[in-house]
């Protein structure tokens, strides 16, 4: 797909969006991994890597993805899954 195209395409999704999403279910909204790492212009392997919690996104790309869905994806909606990951993997209760 073109970034013109995924570029249109999130803007048809943006306007559905009317409460706060979390990271995985954007990713899941725009295409998959494929076609966020394309919008992110990250590769397909580093989001597949935060969809799968096996690392989180950095501050910066962080960033760009809110700015990108103009807040539909806040940092709750990207770091909250994740820490509660970490506390569930760790014995912790979240």
């Amino acid at each position: 797909m073109y970034v013109g195209n995924l570029r249109a395409r999130l803007n048809t999704i943006r306007v559905k969006w009317c409460a706060k999403v979390l990271l995985n279910d954007w990713i899941d909204q725009v295409g998959g991994p494929d076609c966020a790492g394309a919008l992110l212009s990250e590769k397909p392997r580093t989001v597949m890597s935060w969809y799968r919690f096996d690392r989180a996104p950095s501050l910066r790309t962080a960033g760009r993805i809110v700015r990108l869905t103009a807040g539909a994806v806040d940092y709750n909606g990207i770091y909250g899954p994740w820490a509660a990951v970490l506390a569930e993997r760790d014995g912790v209760a979240a």
